[in-house]
């Protein structure tokens, strides 16, 4: 094998990729340096809709993903996210605050996105707000080590031209790849192994880490048989 690389394609308002939030865990306890993790931006921009446009889904999305994964969803989340008056979901603040932390280190991103997912599916944080997300990503820095001035964070997720060319790079790259490999929807990881491309969905990423790690070296094994 002479290269190995993995990318992991979800917004961060998706409740199915917070289904394989342990799967990616594992993937970044084992190749955290081989991850690259590419924003859809299915929830951001014109995705950015009503919640009362997608509440009763996203309701019954949740509930039969919590009964297949174990993956916790708190009451609080279905009534006070779900149900907010005038809510919006947008995921565009958690996906400039995922790209400006790994600016600064790469493995922020992964730790960054599972900590938003909690905040909003466990503790029903509206991480649609600049203020949420910014506090979440001020928390995964400190655990780290790392110190940033909350305020000045804050406001570079909404008023940033570099970063919000950046995010723009992630996005439109994430376009061009569910393009180029016909995926259809998120979660999705793009496994490429020495140039080759193999898409994993639905079992293998919802099915937990050992599941996850368990076919990855089973393609591993099978690539080196072929080769050698």
């Amino acid at each position: 094998m002479t290269s190995l690389i993995f990318r992991y394609l979800f917004d961060p308002l998706c409740g199915r990729c917070y289904a394989s939030a342990p799967a990616l865990a594992a993937l970044a306890d084992r190749y955290g340096d081989r991850i690259q993790m590419v924003p859809s931006g299915l929830f951001a921009g014109s995705g950015a809709r009503p919640i009362a446009q997608i509440a009763d889904h996203a309701m019954r999305t949740g509930k039969l993903i919590a009964e297949k994964t174990r993956q916790v969803y708190s009451d609080a989340y279905f009534c006070d996210v779900l149900r907010k008056p005038n809510g919006k979901p947008n995921s565009g603040p958690a996906m400039y605050a995922l790209v400006a932390l790994g600016e600064i280190d790469r493995s922020l991103e992964a730790r960054f996105l599972h900590e938003v997912q909690i905040a909003r599916y466990v503790h029903a944080r509206d991480t649609s707000l600049p203020a949420e997300v910014a506090a979440v990503a001020i928390a995964v820095t400190s655990k780290a080590g790392i110190s940033l001035d909350a305020d000045q964070f804050e406001q570079s997720l909404t008023d940033d031209d570099p970063l919000a060319e950046k995010v723009h790079h992630r996005t439109a790259a994430s376009v061009r790849l569910m393009d180029r490999l016909s995926v259809q929807g998120v979660p999705s990881l793009v496994m490429t192994v020495d140039g080759e491309d193999l898409i994993l969905q639905g079992s293998p990423i919802y099915s937990g880490g050992p599941a996850l790690i368990a076919t990855i070296d089973d393609t591993l094994a099978s690539h080196s048989n072929l080769i050698n």
